[in-house]
């Protein structure tokens, strides 16, 4: 009898999905200035892969590939802009195999960090940290905005069914959307006034005490800080 022919891609399919990578900025931020290119250039990108819990959902972009949850990818396009910047949207588009039928349900990317390990769940993505002088070294990091949408916190981005193809052009026709910021806040400190009334009256002569204030500083500064927004 002939042996039996062992698929083991059989209960596999590939799939894509496209993900365009943008600045995450509110307008009506005090005084909120875009990052400078150097400061929202792309190096590379890890995109990390969760179900609807949160647990990695694994997946390769390649046959024979590890299975991790992630896909890295260092060859993002920038709509023609050289060098890659999240200002002005960076496409990537990921082939990724799963079992037929089931697919992930959340992305997060993680921009110019250093990581190659194991699968990590949301969870333990969270509780990752970034020292400070990791968060700017060379290309900053960035990570998926997070904010809240009524009571839910929205840490990962979404993936839809039409966010998934079977075909490239399929899904660069439905990207999802993704918005990075830096790990790294910068601030500009400016004085409006030098001299303050404290309203305490000056017993050695006429009117009240004046503070008069020689500059400003930040009080406190974090050295780490976790890689998504707690």
């Amino acid at each position: 009898d002939e042996a039996a022919v062992v698929n083991p891609m059989g209960n596999t399919q590939t799939s894509y999905i496209a993900i365009n990578v943008n600045s995450a900025y509110d307008a009506t931020r005090a005084d909120y200035a875009e990052g400078t290119a150097e400061e929202q250039k792309v190096n590379n990108a890890h995109f990390f892969f969760f179900d609807n819990a949160g647990s990695a959902f694994n997946v390769s972009n390649e046959i024979g590939g590890t299975g991790v949850n992630y896909i890295t990818k260092s060859d993002l396009t920038d709509n023609g802009n050289n060098p890659e910047n999240v200002e002005t949207i960076t496409e990537a588009v990921l082939t990724i195999k799963g079992n037929k039928g089931n697919n992930p349900a959340k992305v997060v990317a993680v921009v110019n960090w250093d990581y190659s390990g194991a699968s990590l769940s949301l969870a333990e993505l969270k509780a990752q940290l970034v020292s400070e002088a990791d968060a700017v070294a060379g290309d900053f990091v960035m990570s998926n905005s997070v904010y809240l949408s009524g009571a839910d916190v929205m840490d990962a981005t979404p993936i839809t069914v039409a966010n998934i193809s079977s075909s490239e052009t399929g899904a660069m026709a439905s990207p999802v959307d993704v918005y990075v910021e830096r790990l790294a806040a910068k601030v500009a400190l400016t004085q409006a006034e030098e001299l303050f009334d404290t309203g305490i009256a000056n017993p050695y002569g006429t009117g009240n005490f004046y503070v008069k204030v020689l500059g400003w500083d930040i009080n406190t500064d974090a050295t780490k800080t976790n890689l998504i927004k707690d």
